[in-house]
């Protein structure tokens, strides 16, 4: 998105730019160690001139931060208004940077991909176009950066200096407390361990428990059964089809050979295709 944003601040000048970054930027002060790792990420990029040779202005504006886990998210997260993220449609794995900021009253503006197309509504943050065809990169890209420059302009920044009498942003606060209460909750690990446990763990335990009792006498049965099962199959047979339509309903009748296999083991099951215009249908 680097070309498509170079050409949008040409046109859009400075003043938007520096809005931005007083309202993006950092509230307050970064640890050191972080500063260190930025710092050292500006001389990588500076190694890295390549990457954009065209747009010495996007190099003053944009820093590459090398090595992004968990400890520099948390810095970053917790010390942000709006957390912005553009990542090229379809291709956002999850976008777990953006759930963390929730917690710390951070504001979403993300292109609508992973969790924030799920997530998103226009009175908790603000979403980088609406469209879901993807089209080719650069033209992806170039609307995805009319729509964040237009969002930051006439909606963002305008309601983050929006103040009261007594200097408080109340629709911004509101959009605070709305995220907070709704998508906390749901885009957590608090919430995903808990889901996981009570849906999946505890009955895998409980499973695991019931087939090892007895000194697994359930698992012995089950493992006996299959290879039983496994050896009989082969001598399982269909007999003749034969079909009667009466009443405008067509009667299918087929006779099927278990040999010694259990028929309370087995199900038959018919599947008929349907005429143009008509659903297809299966009947056990």
């Amino acid at each position: 998105m680097i070309g498509a944003v170079a050409a949008h601040l040409d046109a859009q000048g400075g003043d938007l730019a520096q809005a931005a970054e007083r309202v993006i930027g950092w509230r307050g002060s970064a640890e050191r160690g972080v500063r260190e790792r930025i710092s050292e990420a500006h001389i990588d990029a500076r190694r890295a001139d390549h990457a954009m040779p065209r747009h010495s202005e996007v190099r003053q504006r944009a820093v590459f931060l090398s090595n992004y886990d968990m400890l520099m998210a948390e810095q970053l997260v917790h010390g942000v208004d709006v957390w912005v993220n553009t990542p090229l449609r379809p291709w956002e794995a999850s976008g777990t940077s953006g759930m963390k900021v929730l917690v710390n009253g951070g504001l979403n503006l993300s292109v609508l991909d992973g969790w924030w197309e799920e997530a998103y509504s226009p009175d908790i943050g603000w979403a980088i176009s609406d469209e879901h065809l993807y089209g080719n990169g650069q033209d992806s890209d170039a609307a995805d950066a009319g729509a964040l420059y237009n969002t930051l302009e006439e909606e963002v920044i305008p309601q983050f200096y929006e103040r009261d009498s007594d200097g408080i942003p109340q629709r911004w606060v509101a959009r605070i407390r709305e995220s907070m209460a709704r998508l906390t909750p749901a885009f957590s690990s608090n919430r995903a361990v808990r889901q996981y446990t009570e849906e999946y763990y505890l009955r895998l335990g409980a499973a695991y428990r019931a087939r090892s009792a007895n000194d697994g006498a359930l698992a012995a049965g089950f493992l006996e059964w299959k290879a039983k099962t496994a050896g009989l199959w082969s001598h399982l047979r269909f007999g003749p089809l034969h079909t009667e339509t009466r009443g405008g309903r067509h009667i299918l009748e087929i006779p099927v050979y278990l040999s010694e296999l259990d028929p309370r083991e087995v199900r038959v099951e018919l599947y008929a295709d349907a005429k143009a215009g008509h659903q297809s249908c299966s009947r056990i």
